[in-house]
């Protein structure tokens, strides 16, 4: 069975915008890290436009967060189908990654959690990545 995520994860806990784009999920995130996580089912498993997803966060107001990452993951029966992902982590960009050879996506979407401050053990258990985690507005 396919899982896909497309969306935003940030630190600190900011503000939720008044607007979120429709079927968009805003999500306080404890734990592996202190933040919120913003699904956006829309650009599930559509090829990134770098111009989109930066109006995307603007339009979200996270200009105002410490550490940013946007990802595009696929995933079919626990295997990483294709992973894209860019951000920024303590003053640092990272990105864009992009990968869809299957030998090389986990190692790819490891190196892009690991840049924004996710160690390999908790991305291989993402909580924001198990199924049921963004229904119900994520509550």
């Amino acid at each position: 069975m396919s899982y896909m995520f497309a969306g935003f994860f940030a630190t600190p806990i900011l503000q939720k915008p008044d607007q979120l784009p429709e079927r968009s999920v805003w999500r306080v995130i404890e734990t592996p890290f202190q933040g919120v996580g913003i699904s956006l089912p829309f650009l599930e498993g559509k090829v990134p436009v770098l111009a989109n997803i930066m109006a995307l966060f603007t339009e979200l107001g996270l200009d105002a967060a410490e550490s940013w990452m946007y990802i595009n993951y696929d995933c079919w029966a626990g295997e990483i189908d294709w992973v894209y992902g860019l951000g920024r982590h303590a003053g640092q960009t990272f990105g864009a990654f992009d990968e869809d050879t299957t030998s090389r996506t986990q190692e790819t979407y490891l190196a892009l959690m690991e840049a924004f401050g996710v160690s390999a053990e908790d991305a291989l258990n993402f909580a924001p990545f198990a199924r049921g985690y963004w229904e119900n507005g994520g509550e």
